[in-house]
């Protein structure tokens, strides 16, 4: 019995292999879920005019900006009568809704919080974007006997912003919208290693330039 099983399942694979029947050892690619995003937001300026000369950005949560920015990796849209709407290839995302004045930059930025999809069509309602000044955030990076520099690159996910560090350590980070962010590091000598900081994450609620000190942070 045994030998008649193994000959009925051979013939039923050498079949299966002539004829066009499924190949061993591959798979389809799987299909690529399309999120759409819909977005309510009215921009206004710090007098609570409306301000219609703005460009939005979707940027994901996850990628850092050099990437983005490189690569494209960003989605640009425009809103028609405070609304919007378009399609990601995703079934999963964290990230946020970016927003600049195109007449003015140096005037007006908006970024919102961290959002999150999570396949099928999503309704972002931001009620009202308001436009603020962008600050500069700057400070100094070492080791944790704080004397030593860190060659880094200085960035906050979510966002476009990122600086290099000087020989001496310091950075400054430019354009930086109101609102809360995580700081992260990589180191720049060729290694692109994570840093750990001691310090995680900065508050930017006024134009003026912001100096966070000394953070310490090794591997």
């Amino acid at each position: 019995m045994l030998k008649i099983f193994l000959l009925i399942f051979t013939l039923i694979f050498l079949s299966g292999c002539m004829f066009g029947g499924t190949e061993w050892g591959t798979s389809s690619a799987p299909d690529m879920h399309i999120t759409k995003l819909h977005v309510k937001a009215k921009t206004v300026d710090s007098s609570g005019i409306s301000v219609k000369s703005v460009k939005w950005f979707y940027i994901p949560y996850s990628i850092e900006p050099d990437t983005l920015l490189n690569e494209g990796r960003y989605t640009k849209f425009t809103m028609s009568d405070s609304f919007a709407s378009f399609e990601l290839p995703s079934s999963a995302f964290s990230f946020r809704l970016y927003a600049v004045d195109t007449a003015s930059p140096s005037a007006g930025m908006f970024i919102s919080n961290q959002l999150y999809i999570h396949g099928g069509d999503t309704l972002i309602n931001l009620d009202t974007a308001l436009l603020k000044q962008p600050s500069s955030v700057s400070g100094r990076l070492t080791f944790s006997d704080s004397t030593t520099p860190i060659q880094a690159k200085i960035f906050l996910p979510g966002t476009l912003c990122a600086a290099n560090t000087d020989s001496s350590g310091y950075f400054t980070i430019r354009n930086v919208p109101h609102g809360t962010f995580i700081i992260n590091a990589k180191e720049r000598n060729g290694s692109n290693r994570s840093i750990t900081l001691n310090t995680t994450s900065i508050t930017v609620s006024n134009r003026d330039s912001i100096n966070i000190g000394t953070i310490t942070g090794g591997f």
